[in-house]
């Protein structure tokens, strides 16, 4: 009996860089379930009472980075999709270098990483018109927060790591055409 090929992609950018749209489009048009790391932390807020701002989650992942290390939160990802037996999943909620490192140690050439760039002025005018309540209302309260994802998951150097890049910073049409060519290159 042949064994099915496992193949799991998963998209990294840094926050209003379109990575929810890059990989929302491809569960849509491959019927592929989506998997976040970050529902991890979302749990561990609701099971504290916390409400899942940012700010909470970003709290809870350092503190949970220093408990149980960086790998702490991929690792419970992992097992999630091994224990599940999926074939083909995607992830989002990918940040840290630790988190690439150990999907490229436990699924080798089975994990196929995206990095969607765009231009700061362009991520901070998607996030202010998807009006969320964790996203930042001035620049400087993006700058601020971009900074402070940067400085506590080093999204920049998991960017170096990925297979593809997706430059972000035209219209939608734009962006899946990119999207269909990684597609097409990757065999879905």
């Amino acid at each position: 009996m042949l064994r099915k090929k496992m193949r799991i992609v998963g998209a990294v950018g840094q926050i209003g860089s379109g990575k929810d749209t890059v990989v929302n489009y491809i569960a849509a048009k491959c019927s592929i379930l989506i998997i976040s790391i970050g529902d991890i932390a979302r749990e561990i807020a609701k099971s504290r009472g916390l409400s899942p701002t940012r700010q909470n989650l970003q709290q809870i992942t350092e503190e949970h980075y220093q408990r149980f290390g960086k790998t702490y939160f991929i690792e419970e990802t992992t097992k999630r999709i091994k224990d599940a037996g999926y074939k083909k999943v995607l992830i989002t909620g990918i940040r840290a270098p630790t988190d690439v490192t150990t999907l490229k140690k436990l699924f080798h050439n089975d994990f196929i990483l995206i990095c969607v760039i765009a231009h700061e002025r362009k991520r901070f005018q998607r996030l202010k018109s998807r009006e969320e309540a964790r996203d930042p209302k001035t620049w400087q309260e993006f700058l601020a927060q971009d900074r402070n994802e940067e400085k506590i998951f080093q999204v920049s150097e998991s960017c170096e790591l990925a297979d593809y890049a997706i430059e972000n910073n035209g219209t939608l049409e734009e962006l899946l055409q990119k999207i269909d060519s990684v597609l097409e290159e990757i065999g879905w």
